[in-house]
């Protein structure tokens, strides 16, 4: 049984590190289309201020056959 719980906790700790990895080459590939012209810190925080959910919802499914 702890063998089996280890294991999960190992799988969970994998999957957040691959996650981390994918979001941080996310801002690497944005930081080098853009440069310094994109805020990488209000990027951090999310979607940037003013949108509606059905902007955000048509931004994602453009997105999607890309990701």
């Amino acid at each position: 049984m702890a063998r089996a719980i280890e294991i999960t906790a190992r799988v969970r700790q994998l999957e957040r590190n691959a996650l981390r990895t994918r979001v941080n080459q996310s801002f690497m590939i944005a930081h080098s289309h853009y440069g310094d012209n994109i805020d990488l810190g209000m990027m951090s925080h999310g979607f940037a201020p003013g949108y509606e959910v059905h902007e955000l919802e048509e931004m994602e499914a453009a997105v999607a056959p890309l990701s």
